[in-house]
């Protein structure tokens, strides 16, 4: 966890070590002063980081409980952080800036975005066997009545022979017949 205090300015103050590592700074950026707040994120993020500040500053709400931003190091490297801060007063009662603690999240957000594709292809995997289940039941029905067609018409069932023989059907050729015209295969 990064640690750092700033002034009214938001320039910093303070970085703990971890600051320095993860962003790419070192003390000498402090030292000098001209370490800003607002270089540690993308500019489309500078409206937003203000904006919290000035809340915190402004004592409007004791903190502001990490809020997400996106980060970037000195080489511009960009990633999430959460970030969790509190104005610091004088003992006077006047504010002086703020202090704070920032997270790396990438993991985290590596993880969310894992768990979103794993609940998609869930999703995906119900409504797949959803369907199939609807296209199999009437499949079925086809299935099995195709199959009484081809075994009621069989000259090998000896069931059909006298039904046959009340109308003059010869099985056997009927049987040729369906065979030459391919009435099985379309069947099977």
């Amino acid at each position: 966890v990064i640690i750092f205090q700033a002034d009214i300015d938001g320039t910093f103050q303070f970085v703990n070590k971890t600051g320095f590592n993860t962003f790419g700074y070192n003390k000498k950026d402090i030292a000098d002063g001209e370490l800003n707040a607002l270089q540690m994120f993308i500019p489309e993020d500078h409206q937003k980081v203000l904006i919290d500040y000035n809340k915190v500053l402004n004592k409007m709400g004791e903190e502001v409980g990490w809020a997400e931003y996106t980060a970037i190091q000195k080489e511009g490297k960009k990633f999430p952080v959460s970030i969790r801060a509190t104005h610091i007063e004088d003992t006077n009662g006047k504010v002086t800036g703020i202090r704070g603690v920032v997270e790396d999240i990438s993991e985290k957000k590596k993880t969310q975005e894992i768990m979103i594709q794993s609940e998609k292809m869930v999703s995906v995997g119900g409504l797949a066997a959803g369907m199939a289940h609807e296209l199999n039941n009437p499949l079925g029905a086809i299935l099995q009545a195709t199959q009484n067609v081809l075994r009621r018409l069989s000259p090998d069932l000896k069931t059909n022979f006298e039904p046959a023989k009340k109308y003059g059907i010869d099985l056997h050729n009927l049987q040729s017949y369906m065979d030459e015209r391919e009435i099985n295969s379309f069947l099977k």
